[in-house]
């Protein structure tokens, strides 16, 4: 199994400050393996991953809304439904590239995420030591958490150095699920 090509490409400084005036988010809900997903993305690219507990796209809106308040949104169910299809995909040969909002902190983190290959686990204190701040793990796991692209950034692949899940935003059951699935469909 091939891994997905990623790419992280921050939004400017002043898009930032403006929450996303200027800028139209496309947004839906589809079904995923792993349940319900909401997908928003941008010209620039994905912008927000979340599994829903329900398919209540007012939520998701909300969610999304409270990060980018000052842009433009448009529903697009369909098209956002071809994407994650594409995300959840066994053919891992699409390339995606993710613009999530964060702290530079965040980012960091985010990115030291997409160094762990499908299959495999990390702790907490590996991602602290990799990004050169061992003693940051409790903010390691808080960064972690406000990932808000579920899935291509691989938070799920994290646990306590004990091998204990912990915590999950999108619950406990859905990452194990994730975890099984990417050791069943691991290659060599």
């Amino acid at each position: 199994m091939h891994e997905h090509y990623i790419k992280v490409s921050t939004v400017t400084p002043a898009q930032y400050r403006n929450a996303g005036k200027d800028i139209e988010i496309n947004y839906g809900v589809a079904e995923s393996p792993f349940g319900t997903a909401g997908l928003a993305t941008t010209n620039y690219g994905i912008c927000a991953l979340e599994f829903l507990e329900s398919d209540n796209i007012d939520s998701f809106h909300n969610s999304i809304r409270r990060k980018w308040k000052d842009a433009t949104f448009v529903n697009r169910d369909h098209d956002i439904s071809i994407i994650i299809q594409k995300i959840f995909s066994t053919d891992k040969k699409e390339s995606f590239v993710l613009t999530p909002e964060g702290s530079n902190f965040q980012i960091q983190v985010w990115r030291a995420l997409l160094n762990i290959h499908s299959g495999q686990l990390s702790t907490y204190k590996k991602i602290a030591e990799f990004i050169g701040k061992p003693q940051a793990s409790r903010a390691v796991a808080q960064a972690i958490a406000s990932n808000p692209i579920a899935y291509l950034i691989p938070c799920h692949r994290v646990v306590r150095s004990d091998g204990n899940l912990s915590g999950y935003r999108w619950g406990p059951v859905r990452k194990q699920a994730m975890i099984d699935f990417e050791a069943a469909t691991k290659t060599t």
